[in-house]
């Protein structure tokens, strides 16, 4: 499969548009590293991995749709995938993740880790070695022949990395594992490509009167590097707006800060994100005419809600 992520970049539509994890890696993403043999595993070894059991409160949030693209009965050669054990931002994701081990992670918190799709996966495939975490899927996409983002690279780190279950009975912090690229090359024409795109909605997240009751008070949003006039993602903001307007904190940690604050407790209590009213493409038209490659966004014709399209995906689907 050829990812389509070395195309001419076109100039960024308003010099005041706001940036995004996925702007990031629209410019200046790493090139798809090559191709290792891998033996495929069977897709139900797979998913015994990475899905939680049914009775962790977090299992419903979990999507298995990229997992879904393996085989039950994968062919006996091997099959080349990407080695994203050769990316740096995947290395960064790894470092991050042990350092925040070292740490403590604190409790009562939920982690979104919104960085590219295999340096998400590493991330907290590394940290549950180290911590209880309750790793959350939510690839939404499948790996296509001239995909316009590479889902195959995020699958192939499904199959290198595994992470450690939390035992029963014991408070895992969730860990949102999201792939930065779902909403990249938005200014793109993809005319002769796979587009596998999609959106994430609030229905994959839990409400703000539900983080409460799951033990929850403080949510963490990691990306690879934040600046000023940086922003959420397009379908985070109304998500991040809602628990703000809850009260629930939001707290913006680039994986820079992960490695160097010792104490992400004092850093979250010194810290806090509010997201600004924003017009998103979420809004409009831009994901009924794209990402027919998606399962998670917008298809077809709208069917309004107020101001608000009609999403296919539903929570924990």
């Amino acid at each position: 499969m050829k990812p389509l992520i070395t195309w001419p970049i076109a100039l960024i539509t308003g010099a005041c548009a706001p940036w995004t994890p996925a702007s990031s890696l629209s410019y200046s993403a790493e090139p798809v590293p090559d191709g290792i043999a891998i033996r495929l595993p069977p897709r139900h070894e797979v998913m015994q991995r990475w899905l939680l059991p049914p009775d962790q409160p977090w299992a419903p949030f979990t999507k298995a749709t990229l997992l879904s693209a393996l085989d039950e009965q994968p062919p006996p050669t091997p099959e080349s995938l990407p080695d994203v054990r050769r990316l740096s931002i995947v290395q960064r994701a790894q470092a991050a993740a042990l350092a925040l081990a070292r740490g403590g992670v604190p409790p009562r918190t939920l982690w979104i880790v919104d960085l590219r799709g295999a340096a998400s996966v590493a991330f907290v495939a590394t940290l549950s070695l180290r911590a209880p975490v309750a790793p959350i899927l939510t690839f939404n996409n499948w790996p296509a022949e001239d995909e316009v983002i590479p889902a195959e690279e995020t699958l192939s780190a499904l199959l290198f990395y595994s992470p450690v279950m939390p035992p029963r009975n014991v408070i895992a912090t969730p860990v949102f594992a999201l792939d930065a690229f779902r909403l990249a090359y938005r200014e793109e024409s993809v005319d002769e490509a796979t587009d596998n795109r999609y959106a994430l909605s609030s229905a994959d997240f839990p409400s703000a009167s539900q983080l409460g009751p799951l033990g929850i008070d403080h949510v963490i949003y990691v990306v690879e590097r934040w600046g000023d006039g940086e922003v959420e993602e397009d379908d985070l903001h109304d998500v991040f707006a809602t628990w703000a307007d809850a009260g629930v904190p939001i707290t913006v940690m680039d994986l820079g800060q992960v490695v160097e604050e010792p104490r992400v407790d004092v850093y979250l209590g010194e810290h806090r994100y509010y997201p600004v009213p924003r017009v998103t493409i979420v809004e409009g038209p831009w994901l009924h005419e794209h990402s027919p490659g998606g399962f998670g966004g917008h298809e077809g014709a709208p069917h309004f809600a107020g101001a608000r399209g009609g999403w296919l995906s539903g929570g924990g689907g």
